[in-house]
């Protein structure tokens, strides 16, 4: 069991790879020049003190949109499957 709960860890960063580099130019890799102090993201900027009213509102409508989005998308696959859509009394 200890080795099998690492699978998901070591799929994740097996697909994070792939996602980064083409997956059709893996098989170049040692040609890829990487710079290893270079982060292969953008990490954003650290703020310079706590957010304001409006960001704070902001990110919480859009963490609210992507609740919404997944409730709907997790019912749709429910119809699908012919099951009971699940209603949404947290919200």
């Amino acid at each position: 069991m200890d080795i099998q709960a690492r699978i998901p860890l070591a799929l994740c960063l097996v697909h994070n790879i792939i996602h980064v580099h083409d997956p059709n130019g893996m098989l170049d890799y040692h040609e890829v020049d990487l710079d290893i102090h270079q982060p292969m993201y953008d990490a954003g900027v650290l703020a310079e003190g706590p957010p304001s009213n409006e960001a704070q509102n902001h990110a919480h409508e859009h963490h609210d949109k992507i609740t919404h989005q997944m409730w709907e998308d997790f019912n749709n696959v429910r119809a699908h499957r012919g099951l009971e859509v699940v209603e949404n009394n947290l919200m």
